[in-house]
């Protein structure tokens, strides 16, 4: 009887269905922290449907958040992307969240048709000091 016991709640306690738990919940990424955590909440605010982050496949900056000192102003912008799906269109979206007096807010949001992004650049196209974002 023990032996039939033991062997019933061994198969009841294995695994995560027993206890209500779903794949989404098990698979979640963890919250970001510091700035990015910051900045993660701006975007969460400004963006009004459902997104996912996407990450450029290549080149030096490879994360959906990226920060940079685009106007030199001693103060790090950033530049989030992600996308979002409307009737089987998926479109990229390049969201710029700026410092401004201290607090972060988003200050742009440039949608293009595509999937995915390949690489990000920062350069000084027009000699002003001020880096251009190439995406």
């Amino acid at each position: 009887m023990a032996l039939i016991l033991t062997g019933v709640l061994t198969f009841m306690l294995c695994g995560c269905d027993g206890l209500g738990i779903t794949d989404d919940e098990l698979l979640s990424p963890p919250k970001a922290q510091g700035v990015y955590g910051v900045i993660n909440d701006v975007l969460k605010k400004s963006v009004t449907e459902k997104y996912t982050l996407k990450f450029p496949s290549s080149g030096e900056y490879r994360s959906a958040i990226v920060l940079k000192d685009i106007n030199n102003d001693g103060v790090e912008e950033a530049v989030a992307f992600y996308t979002t799906t409307t009737d089987n269109t998926v479109s990229v979206h390049i969201n710029l969240i700026a410092n401004i007096n201290g607090e972060y807010k988003s200050v742009g949001n440039s949608k293009i048709v595509g999937s995915g992004v390949e690489r990000l650049e920062f350069c000084d196209l027009g000699g002003d000091g001020k880096q251009e974002i190439i995406v």
